[in-house]
């Protein structure tokens, strides 16, 4: 789906919502699925990505992904550590600026596909652990300034 928006009448609000690039290229309705409001859309995959950051099941991954990134700030790391940080993520996400919120999506979702039945969130390989790296650096920084 692509975003788009279009100004609400009589107002200087613009209404963003997501349409089907498959009714855009080939014809309208033949995606089965209609304009949806983006904050809904949003909202879905934050809830998705905030899932994944309170995952056990993931954490290892992050840790091996960690590894191979080979990163001197995180290379100490165990797993209690590591789900520690992904979790730090989730706990500020809302005291972040929107600004750095839509960056560490960026970071974190390669890929969003929305069907009639489900929606699909398709990860970076490494975007978690980036993630993870740039929130354990934060220390570090707070404490040099």
């Amino acid at each position: 789906m692509t975003p788009m928006g279009k100004p609400k009448p009589g107002t200087q609000k613009s209404y963003r919502y997501y349409h089907s690039t498959q009714d855009q290229k080939v014809k309208a309705g033949t995606s089965g699925l209609p304009m949806l409001p983006a904050l809904e859309i949003e909202s879905a995959v934050l809830e998705q990505v905030k899932r994944i950051l309170r995952s056990n099941e993931i954490t290892s991954d992050v840790l091996k992904a960690l590894k191979k990134l080979n990163n001197p700030v995180t290379k100490h790391l165990d797993e209690y550590q590591v789900s520690n940080l992904m979790a730090n993520v989730e706990k500020a996400w809302d005291a972040l600026y929107p600004v750095e919120q839509h960056r560490i999506m960026h970071l974190i979702v390669q890929r969003v596909v929305i069907s009639p039945t489900r929606l699909d969130v398709t990860f970076h390989p490494s975007g978690i652990a980036n993630l993870v790296i740039e929130v354990a650096q934060k220390p570090i920084e707070e404490k040099c300034a």
